[in-house]
């Protein structure tokens, strides 16, 4: 599964990440401080923002996928449904059990799903299906 091609789209993924995190954490800070949304609320919000953002980049940059998004978007829509769980769930963990600020909660929340979601991404979301399929 390592190649050069992976390395390559594992960087570019990952400032596509970068960026899409920080749209996320802008998203999330602007909902809670200014808002004033409950932090769970506005993690969750915040995520979504995100992710439109990472799918339109990736499927077009890291990974070059063109044609029909449908199949595209529902895996990786579940794939970021598991990884927004997973998110909410590190972020209540930290906050509820360790007494992090929900602020910094959020960046470990974070890190904790942004090599899953490249494999995830690579491996099913957007995975290259060249076989013809019956009609």
């Amino acid at each position: 599964m390592y190649t050069r091609e992976t390395a390559g789209q594992f960087v570019k993924y990952a400032v596509v990440g970068f960026c899409s995190s920080l749209i996320t954490y802008g998203s999330f800070l602007t909902l809670f401080w200014y808002i004033g949304l409950h932090h769970l609320t506005a993690s969750g919000i915040g995520y979504c923002v995100g992710l439109v953002t990472s799918f339109l980049i990736n499927k077009e940059w890291t990974f070059h996928v063109k044609g029909a998004v449908e199949g595209m978007l529902v895996r990786f829509a579940l794939m970021h449904g598991m990884s927004m769980t997973l998110n909410v769930g590190a972020l209540q963990f930290v906050t509820a059990s360790l007494g992090v600020l929900p602020e910094f909660g959020q960046i470990a929340a974070l890190g904790c799903t942004g090599v899953l979601n490249f494999l995830g991404s690579k491996c099913w979301a957007f995975r290259s299906v060249n076989v013809a399929s019956p009609v």
